[in-house]
C-alpha cells in the first residue's frame, strides 16, 4: 500500500472513483470508526429527514480484470503498507474497507491477522448471508435477536452471477 493505493508486484492497481452510497444510520452502521468514532464521520441528513452516511466508494481493478468496490475514508494509519513478500501456501487478506479493517496489515495485538494467512486455515468461500442483524441485540439474549433481524438480507446471494 503506497498513499492509500493497493500495488501488486511493484504495479498501483487502477482505482475509479464511484458516487458515494447513502447507507442508512442504524445501531450496526453508526457512520463512524470502532477505533474512534470521531473519526470518518460522514453522517448527513436525508430529503427524508433520516441520517445517512455517505460512503465514499472506489472501484479497484486487479490486473487480471477483476473489479470490486472498496471504502475510502481517508488517510489511515495502514494506507503506507509493504511490500509484504506472500509466503507460498498462504494469503494476505485485505478488508473492502480499507482504513478500518483489521485485517493481515494489522497486528494480532491490535485486533488484526497479523500477516500472511496459511491456506489450511481458510474454511470455504462464504456463498450466501444466512442472517443479518442490525445491531441492537444483546448477544447473550437469543429473543433480542428477533427484532433486530433485517429479513431483506437473509439469502441473498453473495455471488454477483
Amino acid at each position: 500500500m503506497v498513499d492509500g493505493r493497493l500495488v501488486i508486484n511493484g504495479v498501483p492497481v487502477r482505482r475509479i472513483a464511484e458516487p458515494p452510497r447513502m447507507i442508512p444510520v442504524d445501531p450496526n452502521s453508526p457512520c463512524g470508526s470502532d477505533r474512534d468514532p470521531a473519526l470518518y464521520d460522514f453522517r448527513v441528513r436525508g430529503a427524508d429527514g433520516q441520517m445517512y452516511c455517505r460512503v465514499p466508494i472506489v472501484r479497484e481493478t486487479l490486473p487480471g480484470g477483476r473489479t470490486y468496490e472498496t471504502v475510502e475514508l481517508g488517510r489511515s494509519a495502514e494506507d503506507n503498507f509493504g511490500p509484504v513478500r506472500v509466503p507460498a501456501g498462504h494469503l494476505w487478506l485485505m478488508g473492502d474497507n480499507r482504513d478500518d479493517s483489521a485485517d493481515s496489515r494489522v497486528p494480532e495485538w491490535q485486533g488484526g491477522l497479523g500477516g500472511a494467512v496459511p491456506w489450511e486455515n481458510i474454511g470455504g468461500r462464504a456463498e450466501f448471508i444466512t442472517f443479518s442483524l442490525d445491531g441492537s441485540t444483546v448477544w447473550w439474549n437469543p429473543l433480542t435477536w428477533f427484532e433486530a433481524l433485517r429479513p431483506g438480507r437473509a439469502g441473498q446471494s453473495l455471488r454477483s452471477s
